[in-house]
């Protein structure tokens, strides 16, 4: 059998033949009707006119005659002259296109009785000759050769008008033969046509469907497929066998992927089960592929279940920051799961981890809830100690406060100067001592929900300058510009006056703190939605990447800072006081360039008042 190369070369070629018969046939008879009007329009016509122009003449050379027997010799006589030039260029015309049978004879004949009527015509105007001479030779001689003349021009002329109706009636019957082989041509290339499109139907279009077919069953996963080889001599054939090899290889690499997913599985499954925590694997739709017991029994994340199955709301959440490629790694206990197992109460904190492909295509996301009750009982314990203990010192501490204040002042003795300086020192680390302890307990109570948020509107103009003014002198003395662009025309916030103060003073004062001398700070505020973004601009040394995390923590100081001052609680107090207004705080910084620090309070015009 040829190869598919060769079928389509001869089907091709058959088709290619069956055009280019087609197309000289055509050329061959377009070529003849040619001829044949060339025939009616060059030969036959000139023969015609030649005729006519000979009989036209002749007429004129007898109407001359008649004039010269009437009297009038003269003009006759012109007439027949002018005429008689006219007739010969005619006849030598006729005589230069014989082609008709016969038609020499006749115009050779023409000719000769042209000659006897010209000899006779001069003859009869010879002045000498008498008027009735002239009137017999006319009619004995003149007329009968004139006649005849005529009579032979005539024949002549219906000989080649006769041969033009022939050759007209020859070109319709050529032009009708055209058009039926031409039919019969067309006819013949569509049957070329469709001979060439049975072959290739047969040869290339029904196995590439059978292969289509196939390859959209690989595609939906059913590799058990066969393609029906009808020959291997061809391409079609060799493709045929490679797809059934194909299939083949891919069935012995699904069942050998099979087993490794299974061992997999199973390993992973036994991994997973053998951890304290809630563990699932779940596919980017939410799907539960993989879910230890754990995960099951607690939260219901049984495989093969969906997330609109379980219908759990941080579910969602956290499968939707997935999806947008975020890590969910919450800071804090707030974002905790509280659970009942056995009727204990129990606190989950979920983490979540996109699993990315070599491609960077989403595959999977990895769940971890980590029971943190013991760590969220520690840290409620410890908050209450401090809380306790700050309680606790308070009330001495005041005391020791007031003594110092007292011995100060002098009223009990009077102090050298060395004492002097001990004292007030004493009484700035007490001081000190006494903003943490009311830090802390502000925190404990912020936490604890104990503090009442009076929520008033200002202008945001006004909350920014409240703090700025008691801040101004100290921006002064160590010569650094304090800027506040603020638009007046911005809405009013809900704010705690006295707690918002408190967040704006500590940005400043860090600001100050961390700015050299001679920097800038720029307190700046403007519409984002529904709410007021407030921020906090410095040109100090920012804060290394390393610790932008944890700048919000308690008790977190940056190592390395040339100021140590404070217990690390400014920043945590600002963040719980934020949140509490139902606001945000965040922290933009580039090292060697500065700090920025951002927070949001609700717009009065967007959104109710919420006191508690």
């Amino acid at each position: 059998m040829r190869s598919l190369r060769k079928k389509l070369i001869v089907g091709f070629v058959v088709l290619l033949g069956v055009v280019l018969f087609v197309s000289f046939k055509s050329i061959s008879i377009i070529q003849e009707l040619g001829q044949s009007i060339d025939v009616i329009l060059k030969e036959n016509y000139k023969s015609v006119v030649a005729c006519q122009n000979m009989k036209e003449s002749l007429e004129r050379i007898d109407s001359g005659m008649v004039y010269s027997m009437l009297g009038d010799r003269d003009r006759g006589r012109k007439m027949s002259l002018e005429n008689e030039k006219r007739f010969e260029e005619a006849l030598q015309k006729e005589l230069g296109n014989i082609t008709l049978p016969g038609e020499g004879k006749k115009a050779n004949r023409l000719k000769e009785l042209y000659l006897k009527y010209q000899e006779s015509v001069e003859k009869n105007f010879n002045p000498d000759l008498p008027i009735g001479q002239k009137r017999q030779a006319y009619f004995q001689i003149l007329l009968p050769l004139f006649q005849t003349i005529k009579g032979t021009a005539e024949d002549i002329l219906q000989m080649n008008q006769q041969n033009m109706v022939d050759a007209k009636t020859s070109a319709y019957q050529k032009a009708a033969r055209a058009k039926k082989h031409m039919m019969w041509l067309v006819l013949v290339i569509v049957l070329g046509a469709a001979g060439s499109l049975a072959m290739a139907t047969k040869w290339i279009i029904l196995p590439l469907q059978r292969l289509t077919h196939l390859a959209k069953e690989i595609e939906k996963g059913n590799f058990d497929l066969v393609v029906q080889v009808p020959t291997r001599d061809d391409e079609m054939g060799q493709l045929a066998d490679a797809f059934n090899s194909m299939t083949e290889r891919l069935r012995e690499y699904r069942r050998g992927d099979q087993a490794k997913l299974e061992r997999v599985q199973q390993a992973t499954q036994r991994a997973i089960e053998s951890l304290p925590d809630a563990i699932a694997v779940i596919s980017p739709e939410g799907m539960i592929d993989i879910a230890n017991q754990a995960a099951v029994n607690l939260f219901g994340l049984t495989p093969g279940k969906t997330s609109h199955d379980i219908q759990k709301g941080w579910l969602t959440d956290i499968i939707g920051k997935s999806r947008a490629g975020q890590t969910y790694h919450p800071e804090n206990y707030e974002k905790t799961i509280q659970v009942f197992d056995e009727g204990q109460e129990k606190f989950f904190l979920p983490q979540a981890v996109p699993i990315w492909d070599r491609a960077h295509q989403l595959v999977g996301i990895l769940l971890v809830l980590t029971n943190v009750t013991g760590l969220r009982k520690m840290d409620e314990a410890k908050s209450g100690l401090i809380s306790t203990v700050s309680h606790e010192l308070k009330t001495p501490l005041t005391s020791i406060r007031m003594g110092l204040h007292l011995l100060l002042e002098e009223k009990l003795s009077p102090l050298s100067a060395e004492q002097a300086d001990l004292l007030v020192s004493m009484r700035e680390d007490s001081d000190r001592l006494y903003r943490t302890i009311e830090n802390i307990l502000d925190i404990s109570k912020i936490e604890s929900g104990k503090i009442q948020m009076k929520l008033e509107k200002m202008l945001p103009l006004s909350v920014v300058q409240t703090a700025t003014a008691q801040m101004e002198t100290a921006f002064q003395d160590k010569r650094i510009d304090l800027a506040v662009e603020v638009p007046p025309e911005l809405p009013d916030v809900w704010a705690d006056p006295s707690r918002i103060h408190l967040v704006l003073t500590n940005l400043l004062s860090n600001a100050l703190r961390f700015t050299p001398i001679g920097g800038k700070v720029y307190v700046r505020a403007a519409e984002e939605g529904d709410r007021i973004l407030f921020s906090v601009k410095d040109n100090g040394a920012g804060i290394p990447q390393q610790y932008r995390a944890r700048i919000f923590e308690k008790f977190f100081r940056v190592p390395g800072q040339k100021s140590e001052t404070g217990a690390g609680l400014g920043l945590a107090i600002a963040k719980e006081v934020v949140e509490a207004h139902g606001g945000g705080i965040r922290l933009d910084s580039k090292e060697g360039k500065g700090s920025t620090f951002y927070f949001t309070l609700p717009r009065a015009d967007k959104t109710g008042v919420k006191n508690g």
